[in-house]
């Protein structure tokens, strides 16, 4: 889960009018399918993935214990998503591993996704655990 989002429930957006109210449900937080994106402190390139359990997920790629991001450590959470739907969050982190994704991600996240110093070049890993 997002750490901002850890507690309470969400809803979908407010209703102009007071009537529909009885129609809003709470949304179970968070909602079981992530996808994330995290950024190499050394080498700023970024890794694009999929998880249901994004703490765990970020603390394998931290520790090393995942072989695809091991060499690129350290890494920060720059963007995820939540989804209901298994196989929508799929298709979302499929998309974001296409070129036309990977333009979306640093067109939303331009002023997330600064140049570190010290980085070395990027390189373009990612897989999904």
């Amino acid at each position: 889960m997002c750490p901002e989002h850890s507690e309470g429930l969400y809803y979908r957006a407010q209703p102009t009018n007071k009537n529909l109210s009885q129609f809003l449900k709470p949304m179970p937080s968070p909602l079981p399918f992530c996808v994330y994106v995290i950024q190499s402190l050394k080498d700023d390139g970024l890794y694009i993935g999929f998880t249901t359990d994004l703490a765990r997920r970020l603390e394998e790629h931290n520790s090393g214990a995942s072989p695809a991001t091991a060499p690129r450590r350290p890494f920060e959470l720059v963007f995820c998503e939540h989804y209901r739907s298994k196989s929508d969050a799929i298709r979302r982190e499929a998309y974001l591993k296409t070129s036309a994704g990977r333009r979306t991600l640093k067109l939303m996240l331009q002023e997330s996704l600064p140049r570190h110093p010290d980085a070395e070049a990027p390189t373009a890993t990612s897989t999904s655990d």
